[in-house]
């Protein structure tokens, strides 16, 4: 018999001796009383013997149904390890598991069932925590079993454990996704919000004194369960956002003095149409004020809510006008021989919408209740003489505009005032007969053209004048010279148009 299996044999005896001395120390002491049992025996083996056990030795007898070592599952393992002064060393082992989440190694425990408890407990408390029902992904966690040696790999701290799960898992809500053509877009807390959010948007084109047909999408909408971060979920409002314009984003601009749709536009790259478009709910885009706020958001919504509204109602019929011509007028010239008059009809049937705007009208029953009536127009055929109105205004004179049209000094000022040099050349804007040259008060030297169409020209402050009462004037005739007479503080000519006898502004007519 060798010296080693000799040493085996003796500890094999060494152990009989004391099992009975630690069976009854195991069953009144617990697990801290345990360690130090299993300790001081361990010390008490290397004094007495020397000896170290082989492998089919290495664990000790069940007492009280309860094995020998650290805990209720570690097992007392005697190696074949001497000290430097050649006594045996004992190693204890024990089987557990390592824990891994996506291959990457998290710790050590002693059974897998402490990890999923507590995989659950984490749930628990995250659920309490968001008062929501959040579900923790825990698919990526894996065990593999294993013996390990205690002084080389000793278990993991639960509580070490519990941050590792916490920072590598994912857990998600359970949640409703809206669908839109397949496309998954927002996500609410329950079917019923979801349900409810598409209801609104419906209601948002809808009024209840009217009768639809049918009120429905254009795209393919769905509701489905779904598992998804807590921050993908979104609050009723801001889904209803992103549904209706594309976006959940917020851009307005506050009208300031001097604004204008179209420089709004082009501040902010967009067009005037697309402005429009951004605020849909304002009866007139353009008829805005200072401090009004406009969205810059265009919205590109998408769901299109689809209505089919039934309608009975009565609209006016457009007269057609017809024109005949005549030489009894100049050409260019026209006039209403017969007043037109719209007619009316009765129907019923639906009208299209979508998101509010009219598509499409299907008519399914029509009534005239009155026919229109055509206007008759005549138009001129006849050449028109150099001597009668061409009805469009060309500028009298040259020089720099000083007075406008309107309020002035505490009076109205009823033409405009053109300043240049004394003997000027004044025309005539456009052809007619002179119905006064003249002196006439404050005007000084006038002269004024009747154009025989219901506008009047007058040129004052003249400094002399080269056509008399009834001449028949062409278009751009010199009728006179820029001066200073009457009530003037200097060589300029007083310009009016009068329309059926009252003032209008002349720059409405030509350019200065």
């Amino acid at each position: 018999m060798s010296y080693f299996q000799k040493l085996i044999q003796h500890g094999k005896g060494h152990i009989g001796k004391s099992s009975a001395w630690l069976q009854k120390k195991i069953t009144t002491m617990n697990l801290q009383k345990k360690q130090k049992t299993l300790k001081n025996y361990i010390v008490s083996i290397k004094e007495q013997g020397k000896i170290k056990l082989n492998a089919k030795e290495r664990r000790l007898p069940k007492v009280g149904g309860t094995v020998l070592g650290i805990g209720l599952s570690a097992l007392l393992v005697v190696g074949l390890t001497l000290s430097s002064e050649g006594v045996p060393i004992l190693e204890s082992t024990y089987e557990g598991y390592r824990v891994s989440i996506d291959d990457q190694e998290i710790g050590v425990v002693e059974n897998r069932e402490i990890v999923q408890q507590m995989v659950e407990d984490i749930e628990k408390d995250l659920r309490e925590q968001y008062q929501e029902n959040i579900v923790v992904e825990d698919e990526g966690i894996s065990f593999t079993e294993g013996e390990f040696k205690e002084k080389e790999t000793p278990l993991t701290d639960l509580s070490v454990i519990e941050r590792r799960i916490l920072a590598s898992i994912d857990y998600n809500v359970e949640a409703y996704a809206i669908y839109i053509e397949d496309e998954e877009l927002v996500h609410l807390r329950s079917k019923k919000e979801a349900q409810e959010l598409l209801e609104k948007i419906k209601g948002e084109y809808i009024t209840e004194d009217k009768e639809y047909e049918t009120v429905e999408f254009n795209e393919e909408v769905d509701i489905q369960e779904a598992l998804v971060p807590l921050g993908d979920i979104v609050e009723m409002e801001n889904a209803l956002k992103i549904l209706q314009k594309g976006t959940d984003e917020e851009k307005v601009h506050t009208v300031a003095e001097g604004d204008t749709i179209s420089e709004i536009a082009k501040q902010y790259g967009l067009t005037a149409e697309d402005i429009e478009k951004a605020n849909s709910h304002l009866a007139d885009v353009h008829m805005i004020s200072i401090g009004d706020e406009l969205n810059l958001i265009v919205p590109k919504p998408y769901v299109t809510v689809r209505t089919v509204e039934y309608v009975e109602y009565r609209e006016e019929i457009d007269f057609e006008t017809e024109y005949n011509n005549t030489d009894s007028l100049y050409e260019g010239d026209r006039k209403i021989t017969q007043q037109g008059a719209q007619g009316e009809r009765e129907i019923t049937g639906y009208v299209i919408r979508e998101n509010g705007r009219k598509v499409d009208m299907e008519i399914e029953e029509e009534k005239i209740l009155s026919e229109p009536v055509t206007r008759i127009v005549a138009q001129g055929t006849a050449k028109r003489p150099t001597t009668v109105a061409t009805g469009s205004f060309s500028s009298p004179t040259r020089g720099r505009l000083t007075s406008g049209f309107g309020t002035r000094w505490g009076r109205m000022h009823n033409g405009i005032d053109v300043a240049g040099p004394t003997g000027t050349p004044v025309s005539s804007a456009d052809a007619g007969r002179i119905e006064f040259a003249g002196y006439r008060g404050s005007y000084g030297n006038l002269v004024i053209i009747n154009h025989e169409n219901g506008y009047q020209t007058y040129y004052a402050h003249l400094n002399s004048i080269n056509v008399s009462r009834g001449d028949r004037v062409v278009k751009g005739a010199r009728i006179g010279a820029m001066g200073s007479t009457g009530r003037s503080t200097g060589p300029h000519l007083h310009f009016e148009v009068r329309r059926n006898g009252q003032p209008v502004n002349p720059l409405n007519f030509v350019n200065y």
